[in-house]
């Protein structure tokens, strides 16, 4: 059985690998929709188990500056930039979820793949796997609370 990296990796490998000529001509009209700036994400909001590690993990890996806040009876919230996307980070206390490991997942093309596992796992990550798969590094990482992401090695230009 493939996990979950593995099959993320090889689908986005055959995404571009097809140009994405097989979409629905109702999937293109989503996608222009989407694209034209009609739809675009506002927020993404992660329920934090671990608050601290998580704020230290994001912003050593990344570099995203968080910034505390206190809401909702005094809970600390923390909220920044990531991937361009405005980040919440909201005490799992508050928002009551009841997942063992994250339903979503990040695929983050980087340009310094070495240095982003390098700090990742100093900053209190996991390398669960590294491989190359279709032609592309990739390395799946585990955050503190347990989130995976897979951190794809961008490719570069052949001149």
């Amino acid at each position: 059985m493939r996990s979950l990296s593995t099959l993320s990796i090889l689908s986005c490998a055959a995404v571009i690998a097809a140009g994405a000529a097989s979409e629905s001509h109702a999937q293109n009209a989503a996608h222009d929709k989407a694209s034209s700036g009609q739809f675009k994400i506002g927020k993404v909001t992660m329920a934090i188990t671990n608050m601290k590690e998580m704020v230290r993990f994001y912003h050593e890996t990344f570099g995203v500056e968080l910034k505390g806040f206190e809401a909702y009876g005094g809970h600390m919230f923390y909220a920044g930039t990531f991937l361009g996307m405005n980040l919440l980070l909201c005490p799992n206390e508050v928002a009551g979820v009841e997942a063992k490991q994250n339903r979503h997942q990040f695929d983050i093309i980087v340009e310094d793949f070495d240095g982003v596992v390098a700090r990742a796992a100093a900053s209190g990550g996991t390398v669960r796997e590294q491989d190359v798969s279709e032609g592309v590094r990739y390395a799946t990482l585990v955050d503190p609370d347990g989130n995976t992401m897979v951190i794809l090695e961008e490719k570069k230009e052949k001149k």
